[in-house]
């Protein structure tokens, strides 16, 4: 009996603590980490796997890094660029706050070089920092919390590749690139060291996750293109397998709940799954939440005239609950098969249950329509577009007052040339643009950083915030002929841009051109 109680707590003794470590670097391309000197990172695929990911579609550092911490897509947490506008991290919290309400006990940690991170997207952590700026500050107080505090979840954020990508360009070819990614090696080496270090480190059982939030072009990124939508994943430690499924960025959260042997709950709403472990079927997983997936039976999403949109989903017996006021559909929300959208715009959320509880995540889309085709406007039009600016630091194009401008003119097009300044400005355009034919147009909207469009008065595309080069589309039904424009534009600093596409929908869009534009007058 002495014996045997011995045995027992032996055995309990030398359960392994679980530990995770998730390492961001921030605007890292997989092929230029592959064509760097990183050693450190290369321990790391050796004692596990690494894969290609796929990034959030809008390739910018605040909704890629909620996608991460958050474990759902934009359309969930609501972040659509770098001023956090519309984020919904109450429904979506990230997983360090979401391990907090779990395991009040386990000592999390968020330490990054961007500090937006730990301003908007982590609400709860038992430390956020550093309290000095850059990476190197990052890796010391890493590495005081691995000697002093014992951390159970450590995010570490590393920032100096995407300020390299930026200067010299993301190009697995650009020595300097590489030479940055190298020297966060080197950085995430140092840390490597400390949690190795650790008294207590032979009795841990660590996972490490290395993750980027987007990749880059020349000098930017925020396109959904390949050379900016692939990131590197890699899973490292002894509960480390091969992937069995192309990661997303999404899979970070529900891999560190699954290793940790977490529950998140039936509130949980994540579209990820967890990858990269032992023991931990992914491909079924991800099955599983396809079949359970809701689905919108419209493949346009605008309408001219009233119209019914069916739902359905794979998962046999499964009911769809839906909700139109943003909010997560729960086991008592409204069953439906189909919604109705008429002559306005609706945001429908679906999630299907059996026996009250979720059988996959929920799913969004926004439905549009309009009664009729907007008239045309008649009259006497001279060339050109009106314009009035507006002076001043900016983040939104909410809220500006441009009775308020001072100067203005005449614009061939809608240019931020016209402001006749570099950065801080704001800039509205007035006038008309000109429809060719009948039919419902899609209208597109370049900019660098926030605009919005609006067409005889509706609101069509809404591209605001702080952002780099980057599109946004929106439909609107015209008639043949003039209709009213209004661009409102901000330059908050760096690069500057500002273009108007068209066509009717179906087509290739096209840059409406100076004969395309006119004003009152």
């Amino acid at each position: 009996m002495l014996l045997a109680a011995m045995a027992l707590a032996l055995a309990v003794v030398q359960t392994p603590v679980k530990k995770v470590l998730v390492i961001g670097i921030d605007g890292c391309r997989p092929d230029a980490l592959i064509a760097a000197k990183t050693p450190n990172i290369d321990s790391l695929v050796a004692d596990g796997a690494w894969s290609i990911a796929k990034a959030d579609p809008i390739t910018v550092s605040g909704p890629c890094w909620s996608s991460i911490l958050c474990g759902v897509w934009d359309d969930k947490h609501g972040v659509k660029d770098n001023g956090f506008a519309g984020s919904d991290y109450k429904d979506y919290p990230d997983f360090l706050t979401l391990l907090k309400r779990h395991r009040p006990n386990l000592r999390t940690v968020a330490i990054t070089a961007w500090k937006p991170i730990i301003d908007n997207v982590i609400k709860s952590a038992d430390y956020k920092g550093p309290l000095e700026p850059g990476d190197d500050a990052v890796v010391q107080q890493a590495l005081y919390e691995l000697d002093r505090n014992s951390p159970d979840v450590m995010f570490l954020h590393f920032d100096d590749v995407d300020h390299a990508g930026h200067t010299y360009g993301f190009d697995p070819k650009n020595e300097d690139y590489l030479a940055s990614i190298e020297a966060t090696d080197e950085r995430i080496g140092a840390v490597l060291d400390g949690v190795r270090q650790r008294a207590t480190y032979e009795t841990e059982d660590w996972l490490i996750i290395v993750v980027s939030d987007h990749g880059g072009s020349g000098t930017s990124h925020g396109q959904n293109i390949p050379e900016h939508v692939n990131v590197p994943f890699i899973v490292s430690g002894r509960d480390a397998a091969a992937f069995t499924i192309v990661p997303d960025q999404t899979d970070v959260a529900p891999t560190v709940f699954a290793f940790l042997g977490i529950k998140p709950g039936p509130e949980v709403d994540w579209d990820g799954v967890p990858v990269g472990l032992k023991g931990i079927d992914s491909k079924a997983l991800e099955q599983a939440s396809e079949d359970g997936t809701v689905k919108f039976g419209a493949k346009d999403d605008f309408f001219i005239g009233a119209t019914d949109v069916p739902l359905s989903v794979r998962t046999e017996g499964a009911e769809i609950r839906t909700t139109t006021d943003g909010s997560v559909p729960g086991p008592h929300s409204p069953a439906v098969q189909s919604v109705h959208v008429e002559d306005g715009a609706v945001t429908i959320r679906a999630r299907a249950f059996m026996g009250g509880q979720p059988v996959g995540p929920s799913s969004m889309r926004t439905f549009r329509s309009q009664k009729a085709l907007y008239d045309s406007t008649e009259g006497s039009f001279s060339a050109g577009l009106l314009y009035r600016v507006l002076e001043g630091k900016f983040t939104s194009v909410d809220g500006l007052d441009f009775t308020r401008s001072t100067r203005g003119g005449i614009a061939a097009t809608p240019t931020p040339n016209a402001a006749g300044s570099a950065e801080d400005f704001a800039i509205e355009f007035t006038g008309l643009v000109n429809a060719n034919q009948d039919g419902v147009y899609d209208f597109a909207l370049y900019s660098d950083d926030g605009a919005r469009l609006w067409i005889d008065g509706a609101l069509v595309v809404d591209h605001d915030g702080l952002h780099s080069a980057s599109a946004a589309v929106g439909p609107v039904g015209l008639k043949k002929g003039w209709h009213r424009l209004r661009i409102v534009y901000f330059q908050a600093g760096g690069d500057m841009a500002l273009r108007l596409a068209m066509g009717m929908r179906g087509t290739v869009l096209q840059t409406v051109p100076v004969a395309g534009f006119a004003h009152a007058g």
